[in-house]
């Protein structure tokens, strides 16, 4: 099989990825190849959430190897042990397959935010990607609702041992951090800690903040256009609630429909004060610094 062209999009969970990836797809001669860096369903050189190049047993070389087996459709997927997903009609199987069996793809789409880390050494082979940011409030009440637990622990060991600078008092927090609000904002922390470095360093990765997909949906497709070099036509967010603002949403991650009051302010909803309090001491300044840097070098969206 011949190789495809890759765009990879990747970001936090929760974070805009998905939007993006499916924006992308305008043509039924683009794929999604969907998160095969995901430690459970994904390809078998992976064996941690969140590989880091350089740490935990993964090397260049070994995402370079898995780079190639993308491009060339030989991607090797362990069986889901996950009790929520088929062993082998989940999604990450599925579009591998849907790739491999429609003739004449010319694009690939990689969706995957355990794909983070791998940013830098990507786009400096001239690979277009793409990293999505969301407001850390509303990546920690969508964890909270979700119910998930991010592996900060690991992933910060594994990120001192690349040379990510990690102060000893947040590496311990990392190793400490038991609920979803707490290792929601951890992550967000440390990935947008590693974003931030990537941008003073000058790394030719592209950031789109969440909002803008948001409320500025026609600026963003052409920047993605620009970028890409694919057609793109992102659908402007309904500014009005058209469900009460009261109602839990359902616990899974993509919600059809959702307006865009809804994803900005629903965290509002979800997380009491001293959530609040713990999320805004730990990434309130570090928000500031990224958005400062952002507003500065990224092209008016």
């Amino acid at each position: 099989m011949s190789k495809r062209q890759i765009v990879l999009v990747t970001g936090a969970p929760r974070s805009g990825t998905t939007v993006v990836g499916n924006a992308l797809r305008t043509s039924w001669r683009h794929r999604e190849i969907y998160e095969p860096m995901n430690a459970f369903v994904g390809d078998k050189a992976i064996r941690n959430q969140f590989e880091v190049p350089g740490a935990g047993g993964f090397s260049k070389a070994a995402l370079d190897d898995l780079v190639e087996r993308i491009e060339t459709g030989r991607l090797r997927l362990r069986k889901s042990l996950l009790k929520q997903r088929n062993p082998y009609l989940n999604r990450t199987n599925m579009s591998m397959a849907g790739a491999n069996f429609v003739p004449l793809v010319t694009h690939l789409i990689w969706k995957d935010p355990f794909a983070f880390f791998c940013a830098p050494h990507l786009a400096r082979r001239g690979m277009p990607v793409i990293v999505t940011v969301r407001n850390h409030l509303s990546l920690v009440g969508s964890f909270k609702r979700m119910d998930w637990l991010a592996p900060v622990g690991d992933l910060s060991k594994r990120m001192g041992e690349a040379g990510y600078d990690i102060d000893p008092g947040l590496l311990i927090r990392c190793q400490d951090a038991s609920t979803p609000t707490e290792t929601g904002a951890l992550m967000w922390h440390l990935l947008n800690l590693a974003l931030l470095r990537w941008l003073d360093d000058g790394e030719p990765v592209h950031v789109v903040r969440n909002d803008d997909l948001l409320f500025s949906a026609d600026e963003v497709s052409e920047r993605l256009h620009r970028i890409t070099g694919l057609p793109v036509a992102l659908e402007k967010a309904e500014s009005e609630m058209t469900v009460p603002s009261q109602e839990p949403l359902p616990q899974k991650a993509h919600i059809a429909n959702r307006d865009a009051k809804s994803i900005t302010d629903y965290w509002k909803t979800l997380l009491d004060e001293d959530e609040v309090t713990l999320a805004l001491d730990l990434n309130g300044e570090l928000a500031q610094r990224l958005d400062d840097k952002l507003s500065s070098t990224v092209v008016p969206v």
